[in-house]
């Protein structure tokens, strides 16, 4: 019994000791024809991560802006085929905007940092995504 007791327990801390699965949910963005923004709310935990992929072109100038109402929550983006993220939006600056050097699908991901996401922590928040050519980006820029 008490042997039983102890494998019992044993086992209970062993996967408990496991990682937790990850969970990736991936969405394609597909702009409407004249409208170069898209807006996407969705919320994030410690185990999960939100992809978009945005083809666009090299010319072309990509704008992230990321309301979220818990600072953990982040977004990085990746070029055309890269493992490394060209950036990650800090947790002071949610807005930013980037020319792009080469033509492809750009990956998004939306996370909660590791270090600062707190256990059972889920983060909701708001993604708009630009992409517009480099002269239009110009003139809409203040």
């Amino acid at each position: 019994m008490i042997r039983q007791l102890l494998s019992s327990a044993a086992a209970l801390l062993f996967a408990s000791a496991l990682p937790a699965q990850q969970t990736v949910l991936t969405q394609c963005v597909n702009f409407a024809r004249g409208v170069p923004v898209k807006t996407f709310m969705g919320s994030v935990d410690a185990n999960s991560t939100v992809v978009y992929i945005v083809n666009a072109s090299a010319g072309e100038v990509l704008n992230l802006s990321l309301i979220r109402p818990t600072p953990a929550t982040r977004v990085a983006l990746f070029a055309p085929g890269a493992d490394t993220a060209m950036f990650v939006v800090p947790n002071d600056d949610a807005t930013v905007s980037t020319p792009l050097s080469m033509s492809g699908d750009y990956t998004i991901k939306v996370f909660l940092a590791p270090n600062a996401a707190r256990p059972r922590e889920v983060a909701a928040y708001a993604l708009s995504i630009r992409v517009t050519d480099a002269i239009v980006a110009t003139r809409v820029a203040p």
